[in-house]
């Protein structure tokens, strides 16, 4: 971050401090300034899909070193009224806006996105059908590998950001995960693995009857040829045993 953003971020947070007197109203205060930054971007990206803004070249009048026409008379300034007007003139123009409600780590925040008339915009910030901020999904994510149920999920949720989410949300967030868990138990290991280490690691789990026991999980981890550690697997089991190990 720059000094300019620096100093601008700390007059804003002044203006928070005297303005806000709970942290509900800071976290107010956030969600309004990502809504208004969020749709400035969105405007941006708009201007840049219809050609009114160009990133690469943002000057429309060439690098041209003539003098400036400090007072060009009334039929040159039609001309290039005229003229401006035709380069401006495209098939293609925004048409209102579409609202929608997006997820984020400071809560819901409402959002106007700016639309085309041939429908061809495709916002890069917050997709067509996305609806949860970066960041929001890991956070789920976490309490899911906390062994967290979905019910536990949603009231973390909605204490901490005031977003009540749905349990077919939680399940399509984890559901990619579930995936890439299946994925890596059922890949190919090396043929050699030249020292292997196995332990026991004694963690309190939730039942599906809601009762928090120990078990042990079983680890091997190995050391490949190159001399690079890998873990290979993780069992569960209710207690640890040599007959397991056997199994394993």
């Amino acid at each position: 971050m720059d000094a300019s953003l620096k100093g601008e971020a700390e007059r804003l947070a002044g203006e928070f401090a005297r303005q806000a007197k709970t942290v509900g109203d800071l976290n107010s205060l956030m969600r309004l300034m990502m809504k208004s930054a969020m749709e400035r971007m969105l405007d941006t990206e708009m201007d840049v899909h219809l050609g009114r803004v160009d990133i690469d070249n943002p000057r429309e009048d060439g690098d041209s070193t003539e003098a400036p026409d400090i007072a060009p008379s009334a039929e040159k300034r039609s001309a290039r009224s005229k003229s401006q007007s035709v380069k401006n003139r495209t098939p293609n123009r925004r048409n209102g806006r579409s609202c929608k409600k997006v997820q984020s780590e400071l809560g819901e925040i409402p959002l106007e996105t700016p639309r085309d008339r041939n429908g061809t915009f495709e916002p890069q910030l917050i997709g067509k059908h996305q609806r949860r901020v970066e960041g929001f999904d890991e956070k789920i994510l976490a309490l899911y590998a906390k062994g967290m149920t979905t019910r536990d999920i949603q009231e973390i949720v909605r204490d901490l950001y005031g977003v009540d989410i749905s349990p077919t949300l939680v399940s399509e967030i984890t559901s990619d995960l579930d995936t890439e868990v299946s994925a890596w138990r059922t890949r190919p290991l090396e043929a050699v693995w030249p020292i292997v280490y196995f332990d026991g690691i004694v963690v309190h789990v939730r039942g599906t009857n809601g009762r928090v026991t120990k078990h042990t999980i079983y680890v091997a981890l190995g050391v490949n040829l190159q001399g690079r550690k890998e873990l290979l697997g993780l069992w569960l089991s209710e207690n640890e045993g040599a007959k397991f190990w056997l199994s394993v």
